[in-house]
């Protein structure tokens, strides 16, 4: 004898209820897709050495700098960094460890050309001049990391190994203990 297969019924219910998860789920991924685009676009608004309480020397305006410096330390950095810029965020992000390493909070500004950027197409060429950078020394991008001794520029970086390396070529540690 030949067994008959019964067709099961499953209930509109059912159906409903997987299209409904089925959404459900479309629409938390899609809120914390949402959500973390506005996180890491918050972070960028913000320069993460400042907000993280690393340093708290801090230049916004092109016609502080001569006032500042005149009271630095006898040697000193400068980042030069805006803000909505992944490179420089990720920079800041990548040295906080070697400025607490070698404590040198005192001895690292930010120089914040945002403001400068919208309002001026040579910035660069402003910045160059007021540091008196000219041929292989001259800024020619964002960011930047000017390292200074006794108001003279000695040298440029822009990455953690460099920055680093320019630390232990200087004996910079070695000072500021």
């Amino acid at each position: 004898m030949k067994k008959v297969k019964k067709n099961k019924y499953i209930p509109t219910k059912n159906y409903i209820l997987t299209i409904l998860l089925i959404i459900g789920i479309i629409f938390l991924v899609l809120y914390i897709t949402k959500w973390h685009e506005v996180k890491d676009n918050q972070d960028l608004t913000e320069h993460y050495l400042i907000s993280s309480n690393t340093i708290s020397l801090y230049i916004d305006e092109y016609n502080e700098i001569d006032s500042i410096l005149t009271e630095a330390p006898s040697y000193f950095f400068i980042l030069l960094g805006d803000t909505n810029n992944k490179d420089v965020y990720n920079l800041e992000k990548d040295i906080q460890s070697t400025i607490e390493k070698y404590d040198l909070e005192n001895n690292f500004y930010l120089f914040d050309i945002t403001n400068m950027k919208k309002e001026e197409t040579n910035y660069l060429d402003k910045i160059n001049n007021k540091f008196d950078l000219t041929g292989k020394k001259k800024i020619t991008k964002i960011p930047t990391i000017l390292y200074f001794e006794n108001n003279k520029f000695i040298n440029s970086v822009d990455n953690k190994e460099d920055l680093n390396n320019l630390i232990k070529l200087f004996k910079i540690n070695q000072i500021s203990q």
